[in-house]
C-alpha cells in the first residue's frame, strides 16, 4: 500500500501540563468546567483531574481503553475520565519511530512528512473535519479526509506547541481544551557554562568526549554479574561540562523537558540531550510553594551519556566547524524556545581514569581508588589498603579509613566522574546481605541498611562497587562500610514562631520568653525503635543553621547561642530526663541571644540525641523569632486626642501666691501624662515646618524636675532625647517635656501654639533585638502646645447679665464669683476672683496657680469711671472672711443700660485672653 504522508504533522500522548500555566490562564479552567458538563458516567472524574493539574502535579502518560482515558501523573497516580456513551471511544494520537500516525495503539498507514526529532511543529495542521473525521493538511496546502473518525476523548499535540485535549459527545459535538506542556510555557533561556569556560571570544565550547567501547571484552561477566546485556555501540559520548541556565517563567518545572543543541540552521545535534536539575545553591527561606520545588529559575544541565554506533557515524552526523569557525549553538526547549547562539562544541577523544569514589556524595572523605591488580580474563581491580604508602594529603590513612553510614535510609555510591562510567552495580556478601537486612537500588546506585541497629552483632561490612566504564573495562572496588548508631526518625517540625518577650534573670524552667517543640512528633517517628532509643538517650547537643539542610552553620561565640534546650514535663513546670520528656523547651536569654540570631528570619535548630558515646538520631525544629514594631508598643490615651491630634494644655505653674514675682510657667507638657504605654529609652524629636520655620527651633526638650535635661543621651556625638527614664522597679522615674519656644508675643499666640507638630519616636532595638523590617523601628504621633486659661472663657452664672442696680453703679457696684465664673478649655471653674492670702494685706492672689492676674477695665462708651480687681478681706486674725470682687463704678443713667466690662485674664504663662462680661444697669431698682 502506498504510504500517505501528512506535511510535518506531529501527535503525542504525554501532556506535562504546567499548572503554572493554568494560574495564569484562568481561562483553561473555565475550558474544563465546560468538559465536565460532557461527561454523565464519571462527572466527578474531569473535575479531581482539573484539582490535580491546579495542585501543581504534571501529566506524564495519556492511554485510551474503549471508551475510558486514563491520565498518568509524574508522581504515579492516576485519573480515569470516563465518555457518556459507551460507544464513544477514548482516543489516544502518537507518532512511532518511523513517523506513522498512531491511533489507540494501531497504526493508521498515515505518515508525517519528517521524524518527530526532526521536525518543526505547525500549528493547525490536524483538524476534524465536517464528517467527524481527522483531516490533514498536504503539502498541496489542501486538507485531506483520513476518514479516521474523531470520537470520544482525544489527547493530540507535542511539547512544542502544547497539547489539545477534545471531548466528542454522542452526537457529534465536541469541545478542546488547550493545555500547554512545560516547554511550550517557557519563554526564555539565558545560560551559560559554568566554572568561567563561557568567554566572550569563544561563546563557551561545550567539550564531548569520545570513548572507544569495547563491547566484548567484559560482556558474559557483567551478563552473569547483572544479567544486563552491555551496548553492541562502538563508541561512548559524554560530557563533564554543566550549564547554568536562567528559565523563565520561574512556574514552568524545566525538569521535565528535553534541551538539545541546535544551530541557526535549524540543524539539531542527533541524540545529544541535556537533563535539568534545580540550582538550590541560594534560595530564600520565607520561600512559597510554587509549581517548581524551589520555583527560582534556575537550574543546571547535564549532558546524557549517548552511545553511537561507531566512529565514521559521528565523524559523519556531528557538524561542529564552518571553515575553521566553530559553529554555534543554542540550547533549544524541544523545539519552543531558544536560547542565544552561544556554544561552540568539540568532540575530544578520552581515556578513563577513576581516581576515587563517594559515598553520598561526600567530597570531604573521598574513597581513594587505589593500585590497580589483574583479577582475570585481562581485567583490574583496584586494591586499597596499600602497605607502607602514604595517602595524598587530605586523605585519611589507608588502614583507618571506614565509610561510615545510618540504617534505615538509602546512601549513594559514585566515582567522583560519573560520566565516565557506563553502568555500575552493587553487591554485598550474602551473610552481610542477611544480617543487615541490604537492598540495592541499581538504577539508581544505592543502598540501604534495613536492619535495626540495636541488633545487628557486627558493625562493618564490605560493599563491593562494581563497574563498567566507557572504555568496556570492569573494574570491582571494596569498600569498608560502618553502620552507625544513628536510629532514622521522620520527625517533620512546623516551623515556630515566638515573638520575643522580657523575661530576664529567670530560669530557663521559668522563663515565659521560650518557644516548645513536642517530644511526640519524632517518638512517633522512632516507631518500633523507640524503646531502644529510650534506653540509650543519654545527652543532646544543639546546633543552629540557616538552611533546612543543615549546611550552612549559624556562627556561636564561646559566650553561647543565647537559647538553652531543656526537656520539660507535660505542664512545662519541671525539667525531666530526656527520656521522660514531654516538650523540648528552648528558653531564650535576649542580651545573648539577639547577638547571634536575627528577627523575621527562619533558623533551623537541628537536635542530636546520643547515647553510649555516640549519635542515635537528630530532628531539625525550625524557628522564627520576631519582635513587636515600635508603633505596637505606644498607646495614646483617647481622651486626649482630637480628630487625631493630642490636645495638650499647659500645666507647670509657680507655687501658689508667687503672682506678685513676675515668673513665667514653663509652656511645656510631659509627653507620657498621655500614654498609657510607651518605651521610656525611646528618642524622639519633632520634625517638619510650621509655616517658615523648623520644627526644632520652635519647640525644646527638657527633663521634668530636673536641674538639667538628665533625659538627654549622647551617642556617638550626637545627641537624643529619651521618652522617659524608668526606676529600676519600672516606675516612671523623670518624664520629659516638649516645651513651646517663642509661642507668646505681647502676651497673645505666636508661631507654633496650637499648631500640631509630629514628633518622631525611633528605637532601633527591642530587648536588644534589632529591628530589620522597614520602618519597623519607627512611631510618629502628633501634638499640639496651648494654654488652659487662653481656650476659656466667661459665663455668667444666672441669665444672659449681670444685673446692677444704677444707685449701686454711681457708689459702686460689685460683681462677685456668684455673678460670673472663668472657665477653662473644658469648662472647669478658673476661680478668676482672689481667694488667697498675697504678700501684703493690698496683694491680690489665687489658689489656682494657673491664673496670674485679673484685670477689669473701663468700657469703651465710658460708661464706667472706675474698675478694680479687690484682694482678700481678713478679719482681725489676718484670716479670709470674703473673696475679691470686681468692683465698677460710674455715672447716673437714664434708663436701663446695657455694658461690656473688659476683663483681661492673665495666665502664669503669660498669655492674656480678653473677655468682655455683659453688665446690664437697671434703673428705678
Amino acid at each position: 500500500m502506498r504510504k500517505k504522508y501528512l506535511s510535518a504533522l506531529l501527535f503525542g500522548a504525554l501532556l506535562f501540563a504546567s499548572a503554572g500555566t493554568f494560574t495564569s490562564c484562568k481561562d483553561y479552567d473555565d475550558d474544563i468546567n465546560n468538559l465536565q458538563s460532557q461527561i454523565t458516567a464519571n462527572a466527578d472524574a474531569i473535575k479531581a483531574l482539573q484539582d490535580l493539574v491546579n495542585a501543581g502535579k504534571y501529566v506524564s502518560a495519556v492511554s485510551g481503553n474503549g471508551n475510558v482515558i486514563t491520565f498518568t501523573f509524574t508522581d504515579g497516580s492516576t485519573q480515569q475520565v470516563t465518555v457518556d456513551t459507551a460507544d464513544q471511544e477514548a482516543q489516544t494520537v502518537t507518532i512511532g519511530e518511523d513517523g506513522e500516525v498512531i491511533i489507540n495503539g494501531e497504526g493508521t498507514g498515515y505518515y508525517t512528512t519528517k521524524t518527530p526529532t526532526e521536525a518543526e511543529v505547525e500549528v493547525g495542521l490536524v483538524k476534524k473535519g465536517a464528517n467527524g473525521t481527522w483531516e490533514v493538511l498536504g503539502e498541496d496546502g489542501k486538507y485531506t479526509d483520513t476518514k479516521i473518525p474523531v470520537s470520544g476523548i482525544t489527547v493530540s499535540g507535542s511539547e512544542a506547541e502544547g497539547y489539545t485535549f477534545t471531548i466528542v459527545d454522542a452526537n457529534g459535538e465536541s469541545q478542546t481544551v488547550k493545555l500547554p506542556s512545560a516547554a511550550s510555557a517557557i519563554t526564555s533561556i539565558d545560560a551559560r557554562l559554568m566554572d568561567s569556560q563561557h568567554t566572550a571570544e569563544t561563546k563557551g565550547i561545550i567539550v564531548i568526549k569520545e570513548y572507544a567501547f569495547d563491547t566484548e571484552a567484559n560482556r558474559k561477566r557483567w551478563k552473569d554479574l547483572t544479567s544486563k546485556d552491555i551496548t553492541t555501540n562502538e563508541v561512548i559520548l559524554t560530557s563533564a561540562d554543566v550549564i547554568a541556565a536562567r528559565i523563565n517563567p520561574v512556574s514552568v518545572e524545566a525538569t521535565q523537558v528535553n534541551f538539545s543543541l541546535t544551530n541557526s540552521k535549524n540543524e539539531t545535534l542527533p541524540g545529544v540531550i541535556f537533563k535539568a536539575t534545580e540550582y538550590k545553591g541560594y534560595v530564600t527561606d520565607d520561600n512559597v510553594n510554587s509549581r517548581a520545588d524551589y520555583g527560582n529559575g534556575l537550574y543546571t544541565l547535564g549532558m546524557k551519556s549517548l552511545e553511537v554506533k561507531d566512529e565514521a557515524t559521528v565523524n559523519n552526523s556531528f557538524k561542529l566547524t564552518s571553515g575553521n569557525a566553530n559553529i554555534l549553538y543554542a540550547l533549544n526547549a524541544q523545539n519552543a524556545c531558544r536560547g542565544d547562539y552561544q556554544f561552540g562544541v568539540s568532540i575530544e577523544d578520552n581515556k578513563v581514569n577513576i581516581e576515587s569514589y563517594l559515598i553520598d556524595n561526600d567530597k570531604d572523605n573521598k574513597i581513594l581508588a587505589g593500585i590497580e591488580t589483574p583479577i582475570t580474563n585481562g581485567t583490574k581491580a583496584y586494591t586499597y589498603e596499600v602497605p607502607n604508602a602514604i595517602p595524598p594529603s587530605g586523605y585519611p590513612d589507608y588502614e583507618e579509613y571506614k565509610e561510615k553510614v545510618d540504617a534505615k535510609v538509602a546512601h549513594s555510591v559514585a566515582t567522583e566522574d560519573m560520566s565516565e562510567i557506563y553502568d555500575m552495580w552493587l553487591t554485598a556478601e550474602d551473610y552481610d546481605v542477611k544480617l543487615f537486612d541490604l537492598t540495592f537500588d541499581q538504577e539508581k546506585h544505592t543502598f540501604t541498611v534495613n536492619a535495626d541497629p540495636d541488633i545487628i552483632t557486627k558493625a562493618d561490612f564490605v560493599l563491593t562497587v562494581h563497574t563498567i566504564n566507557n572504555e568496556g573495562e570492569y573494574h570491582k572496588k571494596d569498600i569498608t562500610i560502618n553502620v552507625s548508631n544513628k536510629i532514622v526518625a521522620d520527625a517533620d517540625y512546623a516551623t515556630r514562631e515566638w515573638t520575643i518577650v522580657n523575661d530576664e534573670n529567670k530560669p530557663s524552667i521559668e522563663t515565659k520568653n521560650a518557644f516548645f517543640a513536642d517530644m511526640k512528633t519524632m517518638t512517633d517517628g522512632l516507631g518500633d525503635q523507640l524503646a531502644a532509643w529510650q534506653r540509650k538517650v543519654e545527652t543532646v547537643t544543639v546546633k543552629y543553621f540557616t538552611d533546612a539542610a543543615c549546611k550552612n552553620a549559624v556562627k556561636v561565640p564561646t559566650t553561647g547561642s543565647g537559647i538553652d534546650l531543656i526537656f520539660t514535663n507535660a505542664d512545662n513546670n519541671k525539667e525531666v530526663a530526656i527520656k521522660d520528656a514531654v516538650n523540648m523547651k528552648f528558653a531564650i536569654d535576649n542580651e545573648t541571644a539577639s547577638g547571634v540570631f536575627s528577627v523575621d528570619k527562619v533558623y533551623y535548630a537541628q537536635v542530636t540525641f546520643s547515647g553510649d558515646n555516640s549519635e542515635l538520631n537528630s530532628i531539625v525544629v525550625p524557628f522564627k523569632l520576631s519582635i513587636p514594631e515600635l508603633s505596637t508598643l505606644f498607646a495614646i490615651r483617647d481622651g486626649y486626642v482630637v480628630d487625631g491630634v493630642i490636645n495638650a494644655y499647659f500645666y507647670q505653674v509657680p507655687a501658689i501666691g508667687t503672682s506678685a514675682t513676675g515668673t513665667a510657667a514653663s509652656a511645656a507638657v510631659e509627653l507620657e501624662r498621655y500614654f498609657s504605654k510607651y518605651v521610656a529609652d525611646a528618642y524622639v524629636a519633632v520634625t517638619g515646618k510650621i509655616g517658615n520655620d523648623d520644627c526644632t527651633s520652635l519647640f525644646a526638650w527638657d527633663t521634668y524636675g530636673a536641674a538639667s535635661n538628665t533625659n538627654e543621651e549622647t551617642v556617638n556625638g550626637v545627641k537624643y532625647q529619651k521618652f522617659a527614664t524608668l526606676k529600676t522597679d519600672g516606675t516612671l522615674d523623670k518624664s520629659t517635656t516638649l516645651e513651646l519656644v517663642g509661642g507668646i508675643k505681647d502676651g497673645k499666640p505666636a508661631k507654633a501654639y496650637g499648631e500640631a507638630v509630629t514628633v518622631k519616636v525611633t528605637k532601633d532595638n527591642y530587648y536588644t533585638w534589632k529591628y530589620v523590617a522597614d520602618g519597623a523601628d519607627e512611631y510618629s504621633f502628633q501634638i499640639r502646645l496651648m494654654s488652659p486659661v487662653y481656650e476659656g472663657s466667661i459665663a455668667v452664672l444666672s441669665g444672659d447679665r449681670v444685673i446692677v442696680n444704677a444707685n449701686d453703679f454711681v457708689k459702686g457696684a460689685n460683681i462677685t464669683e456668684k455673678d460670673i465664673e472663668g472657665r477653662d478649655y473644658n469648662n472647669n471653674n478658673l476661680y478668676i476672683f482672689p481667694n488667697a492670702k498675697g504678700a501684703t494685706t493690698a496683694s491680690k492672689a489665687w489658689s489656682n496657680k494657673q491664673i496670674w492676674d485679673v484685670t477689669p477695665s473701663v468700657d469703651k462708651d465710658h460708661y464706667i469711671d472706675s474698675a478694680v480687681m479687690t484682694a482678700v478681706s481678713l478679719d482681725k486674725d489676718g484670716n479670709i472672711v470674703a473673696n475679691g470682687v470686681i468692683n465698677i463704678k460710674g455715672r447716673s443713667l437714664s434708663k436701663d443700660t446695657d455694658i461690656d466690662l473688659p476683663v483681661t485674664i492673665t495666665d502664669a504663662w503669660g498669655y492674656k485672653l480678653d473677655v468682655t462680661v455683659p453688665v446690664t444697669v437697671k434703673v428705678g431698682e
